[in-house]
């Protein structure tokens, strides 16, 4: 784009905002469109370890091709003496990966998407006993605010519209609104996600080298160790790929990661925290209005947005430092 055209201001402008909703749209398709991949029996139409597998191919290609972009080689511009160090990276993702699929088969998108919210809990947590960045006292009361709202959310008095077919699988205790292995793996997710990234986090910031080059060893491993986990299984390797919602799931993973990427290389962290708090919204609305597997209730808005209001007053702290 050239900086003396009197209309790149504007253009530049428009394409950031562009790419934003574009971001909201795509995510929220992801995880809708995710919720819906399981049979009448709750099992997935496809096996998940070797879509997994297959997006993370589809990526190790794209940075591949970058780094030929560059003028580098997937060859001699990478240490692959140090690439072992990708793999607890790449194990933790492959982890959470397939963990988000038995997730939303637990829950309804528009729960899984608020007790998702937790990881910037955990990814503070983290920062704070890892790598001693100390939080003040609004960051932490945005952390506490964050639990106290996923709490909320969880109230019993909280239940899916209809009967348990119409949405999450629910047990069967009295009093429980959602399926506690749900809610519990749901924490899990969250927990390994912020430990992935804290920790992928400090591996790019001590490694000065390309970031596709980071990007091609973390994809390799995550290729190997999902096609590892489908081939350990007595399976069928290509159960659901004669289904167009099987790919249509699995490049939505491979590509909401490139997505990410671009917003944090054009706007900022804050930005990105913003818009999935816009998504969080945007699934919340498709739940009650057009899939029907969640209905409006005072203790679910409230406790979304102390919520989603804490994870606002934490970024803005941390976008001020």
């Amino acid at each position: 784009m050239d900086v003396h055209d009197k209309d790149a201001p504007f253009q530049w402008t428009s394409f950031k905002n562009a790419l934003l909703i574009v971001f909201v749209v795509y995510d929220t398709l992801h995880i809708v469109s995710m919720a819906r991949t399981k049979d009448v029996d709750g099992k997935s139409i496809f096996n998940v370890p070797m879509i997994v597998a297959i997006a993370e191919m589809y990526k190790l290609i794209l940075s591949a091709f970058a780094m030929h972009r560059e003028g580098k080689s997937v060859i001699a511009d990478i240490n692959w003496k140090r690439s072992y160090v990708f793999a607890v990276p790449g194990m933790l993702y492959a982890v959470n990966n397939n963990l988000l699929f038995r997730c939303l088969r637990e829950l309804p998108p528009a729960i899984f998407m608020i007790i998702g919210n937790v990881k910037v809990v955990w990814t503070a947590i983290l920062f704070w006993a890892l790598l001693g960045r100390k939080l003040i006292f609004k960051e932490w009361t945005g952390v506490a605010m964050m639990l106290v709202g996923v709490c909320i959310t969880q109230y019993p008095s909280l239940a899916p519209a209809g009967s348990s077919d119409a949405g999450a699988e629910v047990d069967t205790v009295p009093g429980e609104a959602y399926s506690k292995v749900g809610i519990f793996l749901s924490l899990l997710y969250t927990l390994i996600s912020a430990s992935a990234s804290v920790y992928n986090e400090k591996l790019l910031k001590s490694d000065k080298g390309s970031m596709h080059a980071a990007n091609v060893q973390l994809y390799l491993f995550g290729m190997i160790i999902n096609g590892c986990g489908a081939l350990s299984q007595d399976a069928d390797l290509t159960l659901g790929m004669d289904k167009p919602l099987t790919w249509f799931v699995c490049f939505n993973m491979a590509n909401i990661g490139l997505f990410i990427a671009a917003i944090m290389k054009y706007h900022d962290n804050l930005t990105k925290i913003g818009a999935g708090a816009v998504v969080n919204v945007v699934v919340f609305v498709i739940s009650v209005t057009v899939v029907g597997d969640q209905q409006m209730s005072a203790t679910f808005v409230a406790g979304a947005t102390l919520c989603l209001y804490g994870v606002a007053v934490y970024q803005m702290e941390q976008a001020g430092k």
